[in-house]
């Protein structure tokens, strides 16, 4: 049996392609097994509960695990993607399943963003922190509100259907890549953390995560202004 070697030979960046590079040969093995795919979900979800503990107890050490951890989580986010796959088991509820289990555990705006918010406090103190995780949850919600509203009786396009079509341009991969992999970001920031506080007295964490609350919205206010603009393009036509 063939062990190594992608299972998907589709990928975005170099980073999932090293990434399902590790994957493959997992689920290769995994696919002789009973495990399912929804199980090897089910299994990022445990993993990333017990990098959330690490993040509360606040240590180095702990962080250095935290951020192992992810790194684990996003090794699996491909592995039960290609076990569905070589097992022929693409389900609906399996895409329902990993759709939920990103959502509460694996984003910035959602537990993995609140439990880096304590270790960030636990470090500065103030309310800053706490500040800065409003806006990244406020930003994320007027970036999918604006993502699919879809104007009345025009002709105007949404902007989920836009962004569909920016996709395979510069500026659409550059908005896919900061949009979908800030568990990534976040990831590097946690294995920076003592260089950078050592060197510029500066929490690497901190830093990042004011910029996705400046990336999620210069997202939706940059939506808008796109939507202005089609708006006096189609007026002026």
């Amino acid at each position: 049996m063939k062990i190594f070697g992608l299972v998907k030979k589709k990928h975005e960046n170099v980073f999932e392609y090293l990434i399902r590079g590790i994957s493959g040969p997992i689920a290769r093995i995994l696919s002789k097994t009973p495990i399912t795919p929804n199980q090897v979900t089910i299994s990022r979800g445990i993993i990333m509960i017990f990098c959330f503990y690490q993040l509360y107890l606040g240590d180095y050490v702990n962080l250095i695990i935290s951020a192992i951890c992810i790194f684990l989580w996003e090794i699996l986010d491909c592995v039960d993607g290609d076990l569905a796959t070589l097992k022929n088991q693409c389900s609906v509820k399996g895409e329902w399943l990993e759709g939920v289990i990103d959502t509460i555990f694996g984003t910035v705006f959602g537990l993995l963003g609140f439990f880096i918010t304590i270790f960030i406090y636990k470090d500065i103190g103030g309310i800053y922190p706490w500040i800065i995780l409003f806006f990244i949850s406020f930003g994320w919600f007027m970036f999918k509100f604006f993502l699919h509203l879809e104007p009345l009786q025009s002709q105007v396009k949404p902007l989920n259907k836009l962004l569909q079509e920016k996709e395979k341009t510069k500026i659409g991969r550059v908005v896919h890549a900061c949009y979908y992999w800030t568990e990534l970001y976040a990831m590097i920031a946690m294995f920076l953390y003592y260089p950078i506080y050592y060197f510029f007295n500066l929490n690497s964490l901190f830093l990042i995560m004011i910029f996705f609350a400046v990336m999620y919205n210069s997202f939706w206010i940059g939506f808008i202004i796109i939507q202005w603009r089609q708006f006096h393009e189609i007026k002026e036509k």
